[in-house]
């Protein structure tokens, strides 16, 4: 996707599996810096692209309209599919294709008012051919909750802080999605003082992946910018939900963590690896002094289970949990720093 001026240009190419091209089009969109938001570029196993698109009324407000754009493959022109909003107001959307199920499945915070404190999670689903309306779902965040995601007792702002990372299907239609409390802070100029600064202060809204994304965060930054400012990570607690099929809550678990650095959060947040019928969440913690990988595994009904943690901090290695990769039913490849180079150790689950 090109930018100029206030157009996009969309140009999707689509290759089969001997690098044949089948389909190639060329798509102007619109954009407005101060009120236009794109997502993230998505595809199905049949070839349709497709993008979130929202619309804001001033350059830091929530979104307020939605549309889903669709290109199916060997088709003219683009098709757009409005997500009804019902008077709420949605933040960074989250996209994750059902292709078992043949749906999209779109995911946000959502407030009653702009720029209001966060009042609960925005579900929507598509059909692959966009024949029925959109489903859509508002499910609030009781207090029993927000008193667990906040002990000082500002049940109103208990999620204020927390933002979407992944979100992993069920075979019934259903999905488990993770959410997580983080936060920055930097000292030397006035950045970074709510989630619509971290949100909507570049340009191309959370689709840059190279200003600021918090939802998709799996990149490697090695080199700190060079100004007189520091800035301090925080990364607290994950909040792991099932939803049905019919997007009703099922249950949440909460997995306590508290991490913490200055300058850089590649080491902090978490990755998941699915394996022998669980999610396992791996993140850093400190831990007698020493930081180590912690290895959590939750259960298809809620459950969480510790497990033996992996080595940390050993002979200087800095392991990086978030920038993980799963490559086998029961192998992750874990990225880590070993005197200023990059590494990587090979973790075996089924041993």
């Amino acid at each position: 996707m090109m930018r100029k001026g206030d157009q996009l240009t969309l140009v999707p190419k689509i290759y089969n599996n001997e690098m044949q091209l089948r389909d190639s089009s060329r798509h102007i969109l619109s954009f407005s810096e101060r009120r236009d938001v794109y997502g993230e570029l998505s595809i199905d196993d049949e070839g349709t692209f497709l993008l979130a698109h929202g619309k804001k009324k001033g350059s830091q407000d929530n979104v307020w309209q939605l549309n889903v754009l669709l290109y199916p493959v060997n088709q003219d022109s683009l098709r757009r599919v409005s997500i009804p909003l019902a008077d709420k107001y949605i933040d960074e959307v989250l996209v994750k294709i059902d292709n078992r199920n043949g749906t999209y499945i779109l995911n946000s915070l959502f407030c009653n008012e702009i720029r209001g404190n966060i009042a609960g999670l925005f579900t929507a689903s598509i059909s692959r051919d966009a024949v029925r309306e959109p489903a859509t779902v508002f499910n609030y965040f009781p207090d029993s909750l927000r008193g667990r995601m906040n002990n000082d007792g500002q049940y109103n702002t208990a999620f204020n802080n927390v933002y979407l990372r992944n979100v992993i299907l069920k075979r019934d239609g259903g999905f488990i999605i993770n959410l997580e409390d983080f936060s920055m802070r930097t000292t030397g100029n006035a950045f970074g003082r709510s989630r619509y600064d971290y949100l909507y202060n570049s340009p191309y809204g959370y689709s840059d992946y190279y200003y600021y994304n918090p939802s998709y965060y799996n990149y490697y930054r090695p080199f700190y910018s060079r100004n007189y400012t520091t800035t301090h990570y925080y990364y607290d607690n994950i909040l792991a939900m099932s939803l049905s099929k019919s997007f009703d809550v099922e249950w949440n678990t909460l997995l306590i963590k508290k991490q913490g650095d200055v300058e850089t959060d590649n080491f902090l947040s978490f990755s998941n690896i699915i394996t022998a019928g669980e999610i396992h969440y791996l993140f850093m913690e400190a831990e007698r002094k020493n930081q180590v990988v912690i290895n959590n595994g939750l259960s298809p009904s809620g459950r969480l289970s510790r497990y033996g943690t992996l080595k940390g901090n050993v002979s200087g290695y800095s392991f990086m949990p978030k920038l993980s990769k799963q490559v086998g039913p029961a192998r992750v490849i874990l990225p880590c720093m070993y005197r200023g180079y990059i590494a990587f150790a090979l973790v075996d689950f089924s041993r």
